[in-house]
């Protein structure tokens, strides 16, 4: 009970998040958006399934503008390393799915008791697909939406700059006081002193202090900003409400960032959804652990379905502790790489296991209908059985004694080919 009631409390709160997000945002958008990504989902799933990144790894596109074709150009060698490719290949990230197979299916099967293959598979292949469409096209479109709105808005990453960005907080705040320019208003292409380097400001920060200049914002306004925002001064406005995500990789990549910048751009709930997803991240955790701790405990008691709770209780702690050694031996985000690389070796292999699971399935579900009779009569024979029989034996008799002599004449002619060529060009 207790496992079901946390996936219930899972399930309801991911519903609440997508419920209020469909609505907060565009729903005509969402729909129009939900229709494209699906054509389009169909469109490239056979072309990703067999894209091996050629003429990427081979190095820049020369000849592009004799061709005229918009074909991106390589700025740095890593990007054409077929280790970066390997790292982003769609078949590393199934390799994760493979690799809950083992626990998953097992898990899967124990609650599904009772059940037709039918109701089995659309609850566990089609209503979880249609679920993670509305979950990725909701929260992804509105990503999307939000990095453009923020873009044409006037925020931008200070990393475009290259060392020509704002100054730091006590630089530039000493600078309005030393100029009195705390209640002037902002001029941007007579600001170039707030920015570090000898030519000006460079294009991020020139299009920021636009934007200013047209909100008829003054300079002790921009400083307020600068130290509340601090890190996200520039690219993210103090409501929230823009937020330029791709910053979150171009920097220091922290990719985990970019979730709670979208629920914070819904405004005044923002704060209550970022709360809402802590607890439905730890709930999710607890859930998928607690499962796969039933699941070892089940097989390590012989597949007794009720183990005792002690048991479970020391194979939870033995995976929380084997996780934590991955992630603590490891430096800065080098562990959770750690962690991952460990479910994909164990994953790629399970894979072929998985294929025959399936052709074992496929028996089964035949023997069942009455399709096919396991305990009925059967043809019997070997891989080398018919080279023994006898219709082959009789047959093959003379064959092979013919073969032999052939190929002694072969031989015996190929050695004697250099002396008869001599003898016929001597006559």
């Amino acid at each position: 009970m207790g496992i079901r009631r946390l996936s219930e409390a899972c399930f309801l709160l991911g519903v609440f998040l997508m419920t209020v997000a469909f609505i907060q945002l565009s729903p005509q958008f969402l729909m129009n958006l939900f229709v494209q990504s699906i054509g389009y989902y169909f469109q490239k799933i056979i072309q990703l399934g067999f894209h091996c990144d050629a003429f990427e790894q081979s190095g820049e596109s020369g000849g592009l503008e004799d061709r005229d074709r918009l074909l991106p150009e390589i700025n740095a060698p890593e990007q054409a390393d077929v280790h970066v490719w390997m790292n982003y290949w769609t078949m590393f990230y199934w390799g994760w799915w493979t690799s809950w197979c083992s626990f998953v299916g097992m898990f899967i099967a124990k609650i599904s008791k009772g059940r037709t293959i039918k109701q089995f598979i659309n609850g566990t292949l089609t209503a979880p697909v249609l679920y993670s469409f509305l979950w990725l096209v909701i929260f992804g479109g509105n990503g999307l939406l939000l990095e453009r709105t923020s873009a044409a808005k006037g925020y931008c990453c200070l990393l475009e700059d290259q060392g020509q960005s704002f100054m730091n907080i006590p630089q530039i705040e000493a600078i309005i006081d030393t100029k009195s320019l705390a209640k002037q208003p902002i001029i941007h292409n007579q600001s170039d002193f707030l920015c570090s380097g000898d030519i000006g400001c460079g294009p991020c920060s020139s299009s920021f202090l636009k934007m200013k200049e047209a909100s008829n914002e003054t300079y002790e306004d921009l400083l307020n900003e600068y130290k509340l925002m601090k890190d996200d001064f520039v690219r993210a406005s103090p409501d929230r409400k823009f937020s330029r995500l791709s910053c979150n990789i171009k920097g220091k990549n922290d990719v985990e960032k970019t979730w709670f910048d979208v629920m914070r751009a819904f405004g005044d709930i923002g704060f209550a959804f970022c709360l809402i997803s802590l607890a439905g991240i730890v709930l999710y955790f607890v859930t998928s652990s607690d499962s796969g701790s039933l699941v070892i405990d089940c097989l390590s008691s012989n597949g007794d379905p009720d183990p005792p709770k002690i048991q479970r209780l020391f194979w939870a702690i033995t995976e929380g502790a084997t996780a934590t050694a991955l992630i603590v031996a490891g430096e800065d985000n080098e562990g959770l790489k750690m962690l991952q690389n460990a479910g994909l070796i164990s994953g790629l292999p399970f894979t072929l296991i998985v294929c025959l699971l399936c052709v074992s399935i496929w028996r089964y579900v035949k023997m069942v209908m009455g399709d096919l009779d396991v305990s009925g009569p059967k043809f019997k024979i070997s891989l080398f059985d018919p080279f023994f029989t006898k219709p082959y034996l009789k047959w093959s008799k003379g064959v092979f004694k013919n073969m032999i002599f052939l190929f002694i004449e072969v031989i015996i002619e190929v050695c004697l080919a250099p002396l008869t060529i001599g003898k016929v060009a001597v006559m």
